[in-house]
């Protein structure tokens, strides 16, 4: 559920960027592939959230290369995580409260 953008806005292929990234140990464009019923509700540099199943799954940060924060209707389950460890925990949860629908 959790996937990588593989191409840029200009239509470059970014895997070589990805790659370079990742061995800088740099933030990688990840994105959540929401199940269910679940659907996007804010994206932006310092946060991303989905409402779905009555409930609302949050990540967020305080500045722009912080840790990130994954909260489920105001409750934290993560705080001061990498980028690549709040989104998995975020798809998770998602996708366990999909099933269990």
């Amino acid at each position: 559920m959790v996937d990588r953008r593989l191409s840029s806005a200009t239509g470059f292929e970014a895997e070589s960027i990805e790659t370079l990234r990742d061995m800088l140990g740099l933030e990688s464009r990840l994105r959540i592939v929401a199940p269910g019923e679940w659907r996007p509700e804010r994206t932006a540099i310092r946060g991303r959230s989905w409402a779905g199943y009555g409930s609302v799954m949050r990540l967020s940060k305080r500045s722009r290369l912080g840790p990130w924060t994954v909260s489920l209707d105001g409750d934290v389950l993560l705080s001061d995580a990498s980028r690549r460890e709040a989104f998995e925990t975020a798809a998770e949860r998602m996708r366990v409260i999909a099933n269990c629908e």
